[in-house]
């Protein structure tokens, strides 16, 4: 399939997610933030910064693992690098606190292209409704502990 359509359709996705709920049928907070994250990681591994942008809120604040912290500007210039090998990411808790926001857990492994480095990771995201939209306004990762040694 080629990348056009792939990208097509994706917003398409997103622009279905960001409805009312009223519109977007009986999908709960929760439901709707799992969606967005799980696009999140597929406009990220497809280079999608359009995608992207739509997904970040304008004031995020973004934790690497290792401390480093990023701003809407420079997550959008690390997707346009278009360096990820591999991405796999899975939610496994999403919590709303109110209408209009949800936390989510979630398990993150991935690799960089012509790179060895791998990375396997916790995050913790926050998602705020902004209008009719949800928003991703706040990303923490921490490496994922090691299996005990046998």
């Amino acid at each position: 399939m080629n990348r056009r359509l792939i990208r097509c359709a994706l917003s398409l996705g997103l622009a279905l997610l960001t409805l009312t709920p009223a519109l977007a049928g009986a999908a709960t907070p929760e439901d709707t933030v799992t969606a967005l994250d799980a696009a999140w990681a597929k406009a990220y591994l497809g280079c999608d910064a359009k995608t992207w942008e739509g997904l970040l809120a304008d004031d995020l604040t973004f934790i690497h693992m290792g401390g480093n912290m990023d701003d809407k500007a420079k997550q959008l210039a690390a997707v346009k690098m278009c360096n990820m090998a591999s991405l796999k990411s899975q939610v496994t808790k999403a919590t709303a606190y109110g209408p209009d926001t949800v936390v989510v857990l979630g398990n993150m492994q991935g690799g960089l292209k012509g790179s060895t480095f791998t990375f396997d990771l916790l995050y913790s995201r926050v998602y705020i409704r902004q209008g009719n939209a949800w928003k991703l306004v706040a990303h923490q990762s921490t490496g994922a502990p090691k299996p005990p040694a046998k």
